[in-house]
């Protein structure tokens, strides 16, 4: 395992180079300057939707009286865009913005009720792709002519989804004794005892909520769901912009499609080349849409992603200024 970054690096950068080469430099060339600096702009601001709704979910599940007050939005909005900034800043288990959410919302709600926080958002998120995952592969077979296997791998993976989503819901005791004692075991080998005290509380707590304040658990849920599929907007400008458009419910299956392409490839930093070969599968095998600019898209869609890494490590920088000089 020691040189299984280095492998996957090369193989997906090789993938990449023979899709490039596939496509034509000039024909990316030509599709860059078609969609030109304002397309560009444009296509950085269709993330704000999903942010928000990231953002709403995540405060609705913080111990606040008033989670979706303008000023507590706007706090969860900028330390959502950090911790989103770290996560792919760290792209082989994108785990760096979870110790940033804690790290950040400590500041206004102390780091245990932060730690609870992340933990209880991380389980909705979890959910919430799940059912995204769900809804998409039952409706594919009903709204688009997939061939015999496309309609068979999409029921299976629905299947499969709709299995584990109600383990976890239903069954409860099944993730949270792995999921704690793996956490207890890392704390506990780097003798962190304060750290494990605190992850006991936040546990305890997590569960306390989710029977307290089910209602704020279930608009969060659905806010997750809803950004599972509003994140598509990026893929619907982009073929907009590329004068092959896509309907807008093809953009959103077409961005769910993409989230479990990167799913099952998260060992491959980046997702270099797995992405790619995704997307053009999926508009190809599945949508029956031609895949005339379906790389510029991707690499589009890609540069959305730097962009909001930028803006989210803006931002992270101004939250431990400000925390420095409160302090």
């Amino acid at each position: 395992m020691k040189y299984s970054r280095p492998i996957f690096i090369l193989l997906g950068a090789a993938a990449l180079v023979y899709m490039i080469s596939d496509y034509g430099l000039v024909q990316l060339g030509k599709d860059i300057e078609t969609v030109g600096a304002g397309g560009t702009v444009l296509l950085v601001l269709t993330f704000i939707p999903t942010l928000l709704c990231y953002a709403a979910a995540w405060s609705l599940l913080t111990e606040w009286e008033m989670p979706l007050a303008f000023k507590n939005m706007w706090r969860m909005t900028r330390m959502m865009a950090g911790s989103i900034a770290w996560n792919n800043l760290t792209p082989f288990l994108k785990v760096g913005g979870e110790p940033a959410k804690v790290f950040m919302l400590g500041a206004y709600v102390g780091r245990r009720k932060a730690l609870m926080s992340t933990i209880i958002y991380n389980v909705i998120h979890l959910l919430a792709t799940l059912a995204a995952f769900v809804i998409v592969a039952f409706l594919l077979p009903a709204l688009y002519p997939l061939n015999d296997f496309m309609t068979w791998a999409s029921v299976g993976i629905g299947t499969l989804g709709t299995l584990v989503f109600v383990l976890i819901c239903f069954f409860p005791f099944l993730w949270k004794k792995v999921f704690y004692h793996r956490f207890h075991a890392l704390l506990e080998r780097f003798d962190l005892q304060k750290s494990m005290i605190r992850f006991r509380w936040a546990t305890r707590k997590s569960n306390q909520f989710f029977k307290r304040h089910y209602v704020r658990v279930i608009a969060a849920f659905s806010f997750e769901v809803f950004a599972r599929f509003i994140e598509g907007l990026t893929f619907y400008l982009a073929f907009y912009l590329l004068r092959n458009p896509i309907s807008m419910a093809t953009s959103a299956f077409l961005d769910v499609g993409r989230t479990l392409v990167d799913t099952i490839f998260f060992f491959v930093p980046y997702q270099v080349g797995s992405r790619e070969q995704g997307v053009q599968i999926l508009l190809s095998d599945v949508f029956n849409h031609g895949t005339q600019g379906f790389l510029t898209a991707v690499f589009l869609y890609r540069f959305v992603e730097i962009a909001w890494v930028l803006i989210g490590y803006i931002f992270w920088v101004r939250s431990r200024s400000s925390r420095i000089s409160n302090t």
